[in-house]
């Protein structure tokens, strides 16, 4: 695991908690910490943002390939989406499952809701996108 993220324990607890700086996305800066379920919330979104394969800073499995689904098939595109992000997600041990996913296709535009199944508890994610 990279520098950036931290594991903390509790005090009379055997479990970690992952602890990562907040990232204020509109603003493009780091001003606080988040944990736990925050946290795991910012990798998802993060990880979803990422180009796989595209920055030699993250290990190879690290985001999501969409660059080569650029003018292809909308169905294509559907079917192919859904595994891709499936995929990045449950890279992350925190995350059991990702699933229950809806599609809104206005041209080339795409809207992909879905839902993600964490040890914390269900995280509805949305992922926009032109494909």
């Amino acid at each position: 695991m990279s520098n950036f993220f931290t594991q903390t324990g509790f005090i009379g607890s055997s479990s970690t908690v992952r602890k990562a700086p907040k990232i204020d996305w509109e603003h493009n800066r780091n001003f606080s910490y988040v944990e736990a379920f925050d946290s795991l919330r910012q990798r998802c979104e993060k990880r979803l943002q990422t180009e796989q394969r595209q920055y030699y800073a993250y290990p190879f499995s690290y985001g999501v390939r969409l660059q080569d689904l650029i003018n292809k098939p909308m169905g294509y595109v559907q079917a192919v989406i859904q595994g891709r992000i499936t995929d990045a997600l449950l890279n992350d041990e925190e995350i059991d499952g990702v699933g229950n996913f809806r599609f809104n296709v206005n041209g080339r535009k795409i809207h992909v809701m879905f839902d993600i199944n964490t040890i914390y508890g269900d995280m509805p994610q949305t992922f926009m996108g032109i494909i």
